[in-house]
């Protein structure tokens, strides 16, 4: 056989390269193939025909043309079943919906806010509504409301027992004992885990499935926990920690005799490179069986060897506990077990007479249930909830907003059960559902939200591919990612744009279309904070985060996280990577908006605590000082703002760069974000661009009416925002905006090069 030398084999693949670029070139220019979706190819083609848009044009599409809000669209995120009626919770329309055995909707209830979830009992029905401010609301039932019960942040699971109800508060990290003949909180449980977002009452205990890791990203073993808490002292006992990579755990359930339970969750494979998908290489997908007796754990995946189940939510059993229901929300499909057989597989293993060596290797084999489970495809998008009742099991379709039925002895699916009407999608809307869809991945593994629950973090370390091989970074929350490029740990990506499409292709393995990706860039523009849980209830700053916020600017942190966005868009060596693989190297300056919500920290997330990092940067501040300057940053959120800069297009030549000056680069315009419902509709917006001795270069003043809550417009300012070429050092380019009374309404926002 003949070799070929290194320097050939190069030379050779170089060849081939620029020919088939070429091939590729000749194609678009003839229209055969459109590679306008392609960042690199895509813009040499619109150069070099032409088609480039006006900035004008740039500018205006940046913003939406339609924004449905979010009130109007019905988001079932809940089911629960008693007396034979079923109980649907509709999140984003904000109602609770009554349907009868044939369908029917009986009564709703209009909660006049987020429904996180829905309880019901021989005596009540129970709504878990509101954020910051949650309230369990006590229904008759006709839906009545009788009685409200003040709980914690965010109330998003409830478990009934005997004459009390717990209620777990996801945002505080704890769980509400209620008294549920006097109406009243008894008792407040602070839990180890993070995000409790689901609960079940088994064989004496009380289970609550945390949503996320709470541990540093390096440690050994990264997972989420459940929680026990004893139902007799109402003391968490211990925590159970689920399989390494168990995340984005999403429902609970026990059988009937309360023997054992099972926890919906993705098993993430972080410690790979994301270089593939085949067989699950990235992100595996599955659930985990408690034995309530000794509580040990089994992880059993729900993946296929060449088809995954991306995303699973709703976990219910059967009322004869012979099949384990699962909602793939990922692939708009539920998936049903054989409780038995399965059972009968782990005792195969554990006597040696099965393929799989040990219990420990169940999680990592595909073929596992085999012959053990049946996969249905359900007509509705995002399916999430389950519920089960009399041979049935009911699907909640949260972007569909209906109810799946399936017969658990046929398997047939029955026409969905609608509650409401619903508007067609509008860009937003569109966005969240192909940021939540795992049909548009390469054997449908994944969607982005495996790695960014929430569009947030899912709390691991991946080593992707865009900044070099070997230096794992911590998944970063896509809040105002669109508002502060560049994007990515280490800035590799120059704006969210870029990020979008490089993570569809090199992620999910998968082109899509300009326009689909447009819609998940507006959908990802659209996310506004939750409210921190270390602010008082009613939004503002407690005592301790008020001398706080002093010691933030006292302390030189305002110096790289000035207000609003708490970023000053740059890139710095911090020391963070002195000694690793990739030394002294310079880190983009992350927001810390909403940072309370994105543990663990730093770039590989060694910290699971904000007090570490501030004792690492401040540390000459005293221990009160630090805690103090620690629940001021845990604080930060959008600051009241009720208008926001939401990007900042600067133009030179044919290149466009977001919320950066360059010199001779012209500010061709803006875009501002309506972020309150409790602002007024019309803000005036006012920019200015001064060079380094305050002299003004150029000024423009515009007024916004009519718009609505969390919808941007487009601020055009043409040729007279142009960045000084030389001696550019000093330039301001300043946006204020305020009412029409001159009442500031946004926190200055101001670019200096």
């Amino acid at each position: 056989m003949k070799s070929y030398s290194k320097k050939k084999i190069f030379l050779a693949a170089c060849i081939c390269v620029v020919f088939f670029s070429g091939v590729l070139l000749c194609m678009a220019f003839a229209g055969k193939i459109d590679l306008s979706g392609t960042p690199i190819l895509g813009s040499l083609i619109a150069r070099l025909t032409g088609n480039q848009a006006s900035y004008t044009d740039m500018i205006t599409s940046a913003v939406a043309s339609s924004v449905t809000p979010s009130t109007e669209y019905t988001s079932i995120t809940d089911l629960t079943t008693a007396n034979g009626y079923l109980y649907a919770a509709d999140k984003t329309g904000q109602h609770v919906y009554k349907l009868s055995p044939s369908g029917t909707v009986e009564s709703v209830y209009a909660a006049g806010t987020q429904v996180n979830g829905v309880c019901a009992t021989n005596d009540a029905v129970y709504a878990l509504v509101g954020g910051a401010n949650g309230t369990v609301t006590v229904l008759d039932s006709a839906l009545q409301q009788t009685a409200t019960v003040a709980v914690g942040h965010t109330p998003s699971a409830m478990a009934v027992y005997g004459n009390k109800a717990y209620v777990a508060n996801r945002f505080d990290n704890t769980v509400s004992v209620l008294d549920l003949t006097a109406r009243t909180v008894t008792d407040t449980i602070a839990l180890e885990g993070r995000e409790p977002i689901d609960m079940v009452a088994a064989n004496g205990k009380l289970y609550v499935a945390c949503h996320l890791p709470n541990e540093a990203s390096t440690e050994a073993v990264v997972s989420a926990d459940v929680v026990v808490i004893d139902l007799t002292t109402d003391k968490a006992v211990r925590s159970i920690a689920l399989i390494n990579g168990a995340g984005s755990v999403k429902s609970i359930a026990a059988t009937s005799d309360g023997s054992a339970v099972f926890v919906s969750h993705i098993i993430a494979r972080y410690t790979y490179p994301t270089t593939q998908l085949d067989r699950g290489w990235i992100n595996t997908n599955g659930f985990s069986v408690i034995d309530t007796t000794n509580h040990t754990v089994q992880a059993v995946l729900l993946d296929e060897v060449e088809l995954g189940a991306a995303n699973p939510w709703g976990i219910a059993v059967s009322e004869d506990d012979s099949q384990l229901v699962v909602a793939l929300s990922g692939t708009d499909e539920v998936m049903m077990i054989d409780i038995a057989a399965m059972n009968q597989k782990i005792a195969a293993v554990k006597a040696g007479t099965c393929v799989v060596a040990s219990t420990d290797k169940i999680a990592d084999y595909l073929p596992f249930l085999d012959d053990c489970r049946t996969r249905i495809s359900l007509n509705g998008k995002g399916a999430r909830a389950v519920t089960v009742a009399d041979g049935k099991a009911y699907i909640g379709q949260y972007f569909t907003g209906d109810i799946a039925v399936v017969d658990l002895t046929t398997k047939a699916t029955a026409t969905p059960l609608t509650v409401a009407t619903q508007p067609e999608n509008d860009a937003v809307r569109t966005g969240e559902i192909l940021f939540s869809d795992a049909n548009l991945c390469y054997q449908k593994w994944q969607s982005c939200l495996s790695c960014h629950p929430d569009a947030l973090a899912d709390g691991l370390n991946w080593d992707n591919m865009n900044d070099g091989l070997g230096n794992p970074k911590s998944a970063k929350s896509l809040l105002y990612s669109h508002r502060t490029p560049p994007v990515m740990v280490t800035g590799i990506r120059d704006t969210a744009e870029t990020a979008v499409r490089a993570g569809m292709k090199f992620i999910q393995f998968n082109v899509m279309d300009e326009t689909q990706l447009d819609h998940i860039d507006k959908y990802l523009m659209s996310l506004q904070p939750v409210q921190s849980p270390y602010r008082n209830t009613d939004g503002t700053l407690t005592e301790s985060a008020q001398r706080g916020a002093a010691l933030f600017e006292s302390a030189g942190c305002v110096t790289c996280h000035p207000a609003p966005l708490y970023t000053d868009m740059q890139a710095h060596d911090v020391g963070t990577t002195a000694g690793g693989n990739w030394e002294n190297r310079a880190m983009d300056t992350p927001t810390l908006v909403e940072v309370w919500r994105t543990g663990a920290w730093l770039h590989d997330g060694r910290y699971c605590n904000i007090q570490d990092v501030v004792r690492l940067f401040a540390p000459d501040l005293s221990d009160d000082e630090v805690e103090d300057l620690t629940n001021f940053v845990l604080s930060i959120g959008h600051e009241g703002e009720e208008y926001g800069v939401e990007q900042v297009f600067v133009t030179a030549g044919e290149d466009v760069t977001l919320c950066d000056l360059v010199p001779g680069g012209t500010i061709a315009g803006i875009t501002v974000r309506r972020q309150l419902s409790s602002s007024a509709s019309t803000a005036v917006v006012k920019a200015e661009l001064t060079d380094a001795s305050g002299n003004r270069l150029a000024s423009h003043e515009e007024t916004l009416s009519n718009m609505a809550v969390n919808t941007a417009a487009a601020v055009v300012l043409g040729d007279d925002f142009t960045v000084p070429s030389e001696n550019t050092t000093g330039t301001t380019f300043t946006i204020t905006i305020t009412d029409e009374t001159g009442k500031l309404i946004g926190s200055p926002y101001i670019l200096t090069y």
